[in-house]
């Protein structure tokens, strides 16, 4: 779990405003830019209702995305973090002073009073530097987002409304809006399709509009590698390298020939709760025991081979070979679609479509290398078609598992678990109010891994990111607004849902809050997911063959040999190297 870092955040806005006091003092000396005004912004809003838009298509990365990210099943995410129950959250953070810490973020029980008089004066003179050093009386003026439908309010949001995530982003985005005198915006630029996405941004750049100072993307749409997107290691407002709000395990997979499209940070809040879990029902676990492990019941096994590094794929499915009640005895276990819920069948686990993936890297998977900034993928790799055979054998030639045919977020993919009719539920943070709800008794574990003593791994069943198009009008003052939200997500947002939200209100034990930071330390992203059409898609292909029962993935990956991605890697180069020098902003 991170640390607090109110302090350090303080001075982070500090630099911010001494690098915005420059570039502003710049705009009014520039002898190269006669012609440009202090604090000029533009205020020309999006063209939604362009004639004009190109079909970049819903791009060829492929996989089908209905199967991944089912948008038309959203409930009001309000409801992931739907605190009606708010007990007193304050001392779920630092409780060191065991008081009331009602205020969260003042810390003058916990330092000196000295301490916070120094806090003080640095917002004091942080508030001096953006007055006096900046623009049309230091006002950026604006910040304006291109999101996909229904994904911004977990970015903005109108107003309080009593629930924890809601109300941590009004108040982060409230400071943030009044230090830096901006106004945040968001504009829908398309739904869960990428070919509105796709003309909005394209339209965007191609006219040389500039209406958005940054996007939140996703990887479906694949404009990856289209060359609209600046090179944001040219920012020096962005210290991806020392700064804590950062996620490394994404940089890492998405930083090639010195360049940098795209990143993610704790802004990037649908990150944290598409995050895939093992969710298990502790009542059932808690009837079972084994007697060559001393008749401890399994819910006290489970926590024991998580720490023990033997939580695999099958010590699992030994459990829910136990769990599983045919309770018909007609040779199988009936199927949602045919029966249920009047059967009384008890599966082993329940998956859902969108998991495949994600178990297959769980299981050790790696589809991509990225080496010093150059990329080679690796989808032939021997593992992979271990990984992919043992999670098929799993999925699909047992008869206790069963695998709902629906998306992440589909309710199919819970409903047997919540009503007791399932030992384990793989799914995501997501699901866990839904799951909580219910009033089932659960517990929270890692994905399992392929063999003991290897490491945890998952990931997020989604990919959106954040990108600056060529087009943004001031990148340097976009960039210290959006390094500002990014910081006090951390200390706002973040704790807010790891620590108050999940830890302490989802998890319903001490074990299963120890086992969350573990889970987030365990992100892992693949180049060949999150920017699929480096590829042409080859990722995708693991997981919907298994989904779709057919285990020929060796002749199907023949074709994505590394020798034949070469040239996608080619390809890839060009559109990096003509960002890096110079052909497109930089």
């Amino acid at each position: 779990m991170k640390t607090k870092i109110w302090i350090r955040l303080l001075l982070v806005l500090l630099l911010g405003a001494i690098l915005l006091g420059t570039v502003a003092c710049a705009e009014e000396t520039d002898p190269e830019n006669p012609d440009k005004k202090p604090g000029e912004t533009s205020t020309k809003a999006p063209d939604k209702d362009s004639d004009d838009k190109p079909s970049n298509g819903d791009e060829s990365s492929n996989g089908d995305e209905s199967t991944n990210e089912d948008d038309s099943t959203n409930e009001d995410d309000s409801t992931n973090e739907d605190d009606s129950t708010n007990e007193d959250d304050s001392t779920n953070e630092d409780d060191s002073t065991n008081e009331d810490d009602s205020t969260n973020e003042d810390d003058s029980t916990n330092e000196d009073d000295s301490t916070n008089e120094d806090d003080d004066d640095v917002v004091d003179e942080y508030d001096f530097v953006i007055e006096n050093c900046g623009g049309a009386n230091g006002t950026i003026g604006r910040f304006n987002m291109a999101t996909r439908t229904d994904r911004s309010d977990y970015i903005d949001t109108e107003d309080l409304d009593g629930t924890v995530i809601n109300d941590a982003v009004y108040e982060r985005n409230a400071l943030i809006e009044e230090l830096f005198n901006v106004e945040i915006t968001m504009f829908e630029a398309g739904g869960s399709s990428a070919t509105e996405y796709n003309a909005n941004i394209t339209n965007d750049v191609l006219g040389g509009v500039g209406a958005y100072d940054c996007t939140l993307g996703w990887y479906a749409s694949g404009l990856d590698n289209s060359g609209f997107f600046m090179n944001l290691l040219s920012f020096p407002e962005l210290d991806f390298e020392h700064d804590p709000w950062w996620f490394d395990a994404w940089h890492e997979n998405s930083t090639f020939y010195d360049c940098m499209f795209t990143c993610n940070g704790d802004l990037q809040f649908e990150i944290y709760y598409d995050i895939v879990v093992l969710y298990f029902n502790k009542s059932l676990a808690q009837s079972l025991s084994v007697k060559a492990e001393n008749n401890l019941p399994i819910s006290t096994l489970v926590y024991q081979h998580v720490d023990n590094k033997t939580w695999t794929l099958d010590q699992m499915q030994t459990y829910g070979a136990i769990a599983a009640t045919d309770a018909g005895e007609d040779g199988y276990h009936t199927k949602y679609e045919e029966n249920y819920p009047n059967s009384e069948d008890i599966f082993g686990s329940l998956m859902n479509q969108s998991v495949a993936h994600v178990a297959l890297y769980a299981l050790g998977s790696k589809h991509s290398k990225v080496t010093n900034g150059s990329i080679e993928f690796t989808f032939t790799n021997s593992h992979n078609y271990d990984a992919f055979d043992k999670y098929f054998a799993f999925n699909n030639e047992t008869d206790f598992n069963y695998m709902a045919q629906t998306t992440m977020r589909g309710k199919e993919g819970y409903e047997i678990f919540n009503d007791g009719h399932a030992l384990f539920c793989w799914n995501a943070f997501y699901s866990a109010p839904f799951i909580k709800a219910s009033g089932v008794s659960y517990g929270i574990l890692p994905l399992p891994m392929y063999e003991s003593g290897g490491d945890y791994i998952t990931t997020s069943y989604t990919h959106s990111y954040f990108a600056f198009l060529t087009t943004t009008p001031d990148y340097h003052k976009a960039a210290l607004v959006f390094n500002a939200m990014n910081a006090l997500s951390t200390e706002i947002l973040y704790d807010k849902y790891f620590g108050e939200y999940l830890e302490f209100r989802v998890s319903d034990d001490p074990d299963s809050s120890r086992m969350i930071p573990l889970i987030y330390d365990s992100l892992y992203f693949d180049c060949a997911w999150t920017n699929p059409n480096f590829s042409a898609g080859a990722g995708y292909y693991f997981g919907n063959y298994i989904n779709d029962g057919n285990k020929s993935i060796s002749s199907k990956m023949a074709s994505y040999s590394p020798n034949n991605m070469k040239t996608y890697i080619t390809e890839m180069k060009k559109v990096y190297m003509n960002v890096k020098f110079g052909n497109s902003r930089s």
